[in-house]
């Protein structure tokens, strides 16, 4: 085998695992992933533990198929809808309306209705109520910044691994092409 021949396939293995393989890998899970917890009908009350702290987005789930059903509903909600959402003690949480965040997959979308800070794990009690036919909805934790921080750690690896490769690749060029040294001549 020709000098720099491994170095130059090892590095060409490396750019295309760093490259593309790598990104996929991380972003692909977060694609199909979807809200925690499971979706309930509206109107009426619904019990949810909140295992972590942090803010908590109320979803319309106006897309869906829920329990065997196809929902398929206008994305605005209907006039005169009320929400809350209490602690166990019964304390009413602020919740804080619109949010403009919205999600879809190939069977479902969603809109966020608001969201509530949560600030110890505890279970709470999310009643909807007002004259609607049913409606589905979810409630789950952001996940914007956790998303975030692995899109850019994913980049940030790939560039690296990428460069590397591109590195490791030229080396091998050159172990194959640079000439070995004449032997010096003895008098």
């Amino acid at each position: 085998m020709k000098k720099g021949l491994k170095t130059l396939i090892g590095g060409i293995v490396i750019f295309i695992l760093f490259a593309f393989a790598l990104p996929v890998a991380i972003i692909a899970p977060m694609v199909n992933s979807d809200s925690e917890d499971a979706p309930f009908l509206v109107p009426g009350e619904h019990l949810v533990d909140v295992e972590n702290e942090g803010k908590y987005y109320l979803w319309h789930e106006f897309r869906t198929i829920h329990d065997g059903k196809s929902y398929n509903r206008p994305e605005e909600l209907p006039h005169g809808i009320e929400f809350s959402i209490k602690t166990a003690e019964g304390a009413t949480l602020p919740f804080v309306a619109g949010g403009g965040a919205s999600s879809s997959n190939g069977q479902s979308s969603k809109k966020s209705v608001g969201y509530v800070e949560i600030s110890k794990p505890e279970t709470l009690t999310i009643s909807v109520s007002g004259n609607t036919e049913p409606l589905v909805f979810s409630f789950s934790e952001s996940i914007f910044l956790k998303m975030f921080g692995i899109i850019m750690g994913g980049i940030l690896i790939s560039v690296i691994g990428a460069f590397s490769g591109i590195g490791v690749t030229i080396w091998g060029i050159v172990k194959m092409v640079r000439r070995p040294k004449p032997p010096a001549l003895s008098s």
